[in-house]
């Protein structure tokens, strides 16, 4: 519309006796206009949104104690000179051919022409190359040499699906009006929506660029929000996993309580146990057991260590350790025992050493079987292997059983903290108090609270959460303006024909909704299948423990929300305007 305008003008102008020169010198200087207010409104939001990157903590709170950023003088003139030489390069043909322009072509009609890539169905080939490329990369992510494929393919893998969904977004949102309008013409109380559907076909251009930012905003909140808060859940598990505990005491003494009587007095500590192990390697032939054997005190451990449910394959801790009670009772990993043809579902017979005894037996009661063990199970049994290794988990005593000798036993410490402390706090206490290190869970994550990577990570979703909202709120405005402006006519004589304030309100806003609505479903899937792509690409050297999809539903809800009243809103505020416009001062504009 404002081109079609700007063309009736310069061809007034050269008819007017304006040289060539002369428009291309005023073209010129329209576009330095623009171009140092882009820059200018790009600085604003750029350094705005730098200030809420460094003060961001989590998603949508900003408590961080970031400093106001710095700017680089020589990395800001060297934008701007690019911005200057990049808008010159990219209008320098539109200048050219504008200035000399003729009447013909200022006051000809633009035919609208199907798009190209509707035409080769580039949308589909997009989608299709973007799943193969996926399939592909997928099924190389358990070789140790796929670091580098994964992360250059795999990474294209979602970029092309999402481009190739907005594009068939386009091309099936026109289907989606018709299906409405077909049915709600058929309803005298629906006349409204009928008349908006057709409203929305018709201003393909508008609706259309309005249509891919909002399935844009919402795949990348959505993509981002869900990445994100599945890799901070896995960073975390992956450390729990690692230690067993909030924190880790390596290499106790195990024949005495010096230990143990140290920390109690440490403020912060909730609860601690000791853990003690030993192994064992036995070979026949071509054959090798190893065994690694883990005494617990089973209510202690059940209170200290870390499980999650899928662990125990559904059982709580306390419910599956207080089933050991004997000597000879034990859990063991349902993937080891597999591979064992004389397991019958109870007894377990192992062979040991000790010393002094030589080669001893031993019926084992298996009472339980996990999945995952935090510490001691960390690679699954390949079958077909002349390795078989067990994690074996009961009481001390058992332990003391099948160690070689006393000097065969080592022993470590895992403490749970109390809610409300800082794990890092009571480990450095614990540190001071023993005059050695000590392991914690936020020293292993890399996203903790607080850390730079969980900054950086929060404050790009914050940033483009809030740069969403204006993006969506910007495209429903503009929408609605310019299809009020370039159809003003239209809007005048709706209401010269009885159209009420309310139903030319209720005409606009539903414009608005059914495009909000459309792309936010659209960009909502397709953000959770990037989501997932993302997640696997970025977890994929992890079996154990097991990586999932993990996300709040709360915050993207209210991220959903939010985008979505806010559009309507806006929608709701430029429609009020529009219909307010008195109707005779309309017609005399026409």
């Amino acid at each position: 519309m404002l081109k079609r305008r700007q063309k009736r003008q310069v061809s007034s102008m050269l008819q007017r006796g304006s040289s060539q020169k002369e428009i291309m010198f005023i073209l010129i200087v329209e576009i330095v206009e623009f171009t140092i207010t882009a820059l200018l409104i790009g600085f604003l939001i750029g350094y705005g949104f730098t200030w809420f990157l460094t003060k961001s903590t989590y998603f949508l709170e900003f408590s961080g104690a970031g400093k106001p950023p710095l700017i680089n003088l020589a990395i800001l003139f060297s934008i701007i000179g690019i911005g200057f030489l990049l808008s010159l390069i990219v209008n320098t043909k539109n200048v050219w051919e504008m200035s000399k322009i003729t009447t013909q072509e200022a006051y000809s009609e633009h035919q609208v022409k199907k798009a190209g890539w509707q035409k080769f169905y580039l949308d589909i080939i997009l989608i299709v190359v973007g799943i193969v490329l996926w399939l592909i990369v997928r099924s190389q992510l358990t070789k140790e040499t796929a670091y580098q494929f994964a992360y250059g393919f795999g990474t294209t893998a979602p970029v092309l699906l999402v481009l190739g969904v907005i594009m068939f977004a386009t091309r099936l949102y026109p289907i989606f009006l018709k299906f409405i309008s077909n049915r709600s013409w058929k309803k005298g109380r629906l006349g409204i929506l009928a008349i908006a559907t057709k409203r929305n076909s018709r201003r393909k251009s508008d609706v259309t660029r309005s249509l891919i930012l909002i399935t844009l905003t919402f795949t990348i909140i959505f993509s981002s929000l869900i990445t994100i808060q599945s890799y901070e859940n896995f960073d975390k598990e992956v450390a729990y996993y690692n230690l067993g505990s909030d924190i880790l005491i390596r290499n106790v003494d195990p024949t005495t309580n010096r230990t143990q009587q140290i920390i109690s007095s440490i403020e912060g500590i909730e609860s601690f146990t000791s853990i003690h192990f030993t192994s064992q390697i036995i070979t026949y032939g071509l054959l090798t057991y190893s065994y690694l054997v883990i005494g617990i005190d089973p209510a202690e451990f059940a209170k200290v260590a870390y499980f999650e449910k899928q662990y125990l394959r559904g059982q709580s801790p306390e419910i599956f350790f207080e089933k050991i009670n004997a000597l000879t009772d034990v859990v063991m990993q349902e993937d080891q025992l597999k591979l064992i043809n004389t397991y019958t579902g109870e007894q377990f017979n192992i062979r040991y050493e000790k010393y002094a005894y030589g080669t001893l037996n031993q019926s084992l009661n298996v009472v339980g079987i996990y999945k995952y063990f935090p510490r001691f199970f960390v690679e699954f049994p390949t079958p077909g292997e002349p390795i078989f290794r067990f994690s074996i988990i009961g009481t001390k005593a058992l332990v003391n059983l099948f160690a070689y000798s006393n000097y065969s036993i080592a022993s470590d410490i895992l403490v749970k903290v109390k809610e409300g402390y800082s794990i890092s706090a009571v480990a450095t206490a614990i540190e001071q108090q023993l005059g050695r290190g000590v392991d914690n869970v936020e020293e292993q994550m890399n996203t903790f609270q607080g850390s730079m990577r969980n900054i950086m990570l929060y404050g790009s979703v914050n940033s483009s959460f809030l740069s969403s909202l204006v993006i969506t709120v910007t495209a429903i405005v503009l929408m609605i303006f310019i299809q009020s402006i370039e159809n003003e006519r239209e809007v005048t004589t709706l209401k010269v024909l009885g159209m009420s304030p309310k139903q030319l309100f209720s005409l606009f806003l539903i414009e608005a909704i059914l495009v909000v609505f459309f792309g936010s479903i659209i960009g909502i899937g397709t953000g959770i299948l990037t989501a997932k792509i993302f997640t696997e690409i970025l977890t994929y050297q992890t079996v154990i423990p097991p990586t999932k999809m993990i996300f709040s539903p709360l915050e993207l809800s209210l991220a959903a929300i939010v985008l979505f009243a806010s559009a309507i809103i806006a929608a709701a505020l430029t429609a009020y305007i529009v219909f307010r416009k008195e109707t005779i001062k309309a017609m005399k504009q026409i």
